[in-house]
């Protein structure tokens, strides 16, 4: 064997060393792929009972909405009373990443928004970040309370126009529901 072949093969095997590390390095990691968990549930299993929202209170279904806003998981359901006066809308995202769930919560909380109630309401000890408060929207009729939260991957959006039908304390029975729902499902599976 001549040295120019040996040569070929020691830069050959190097070459395959390498690319067979890089390609495990790629594998291990979550560089194109999902960096969270694998879980026993699906954002479709979070939903909220019906038994939460004003007894005349129509829709509940939850299902997977048109747009994802980032998510490879998605779920959405809304609540329709006093003949679509009163709503409440509900989202789930989960992302592959919890800094992409930290970026769609500080789109939802409402910061600088909903400045009122805050220390009405419940406070999670379970959730990554966690901001819940009531106002007025310029352009949107009626008051309004709204909880943006983050568990680890998930971001979640809950919002209600507070009404006779749906008052605050309706809403806070929702907040903990959801508090207690996502503690059951990411921390006693």
């Amino acid at each position: 064997m001549g040295s120019q072949t040996k040569i070929a093969l020691v830069v050959g095997a190097t070459i395959s060393v390498c690319m067979f590390g890089i390609l495990g390095l790629i594998a291990r990691s979550c560089l194109f792929l999902n960096c969270v968990p694998e879980r026993a549930f699906n954002v479709l299993d979070l939903g909220l009972p019906s038994g939460l929202f004003p007894s005349e209170a129509t829709g509940g279904s939850f299902s997977r909405p048109s747009t994802s806003e980032g998510a490879f998981e998605t779920g959405f359901l809304s609540y329709n009373w006093l003949d679509g006066h009163g709503r409440a809308t509900y989202e789930v995202w989960r992302f592959r990443t919890p800094a992409e769930a930290s970026r769609a919560f500080t789109a939802v909380s409402g910061e600088g928004i909903y400045l009122e109630e805050k220390d009405f309401f419940y406070r999670s000890v379970v959730a990554d970040e966690f901001a819940v408060g009531c106002g007025r929207l310029e352009n949107f009729p009626g008051y309004r309370c709204n909880l943006g939260a983050r568990y680890q991957e998930y971001a979640i959006n809950f919002q209600s126009i507070i009404d006779p039908e749906m008052s605050m304390e309706m809403f806070n029975e929702v907040v903990i529901f959801i508090d207690e729902q996502m503690e059951k499902h990411l921390y006693e599976e």
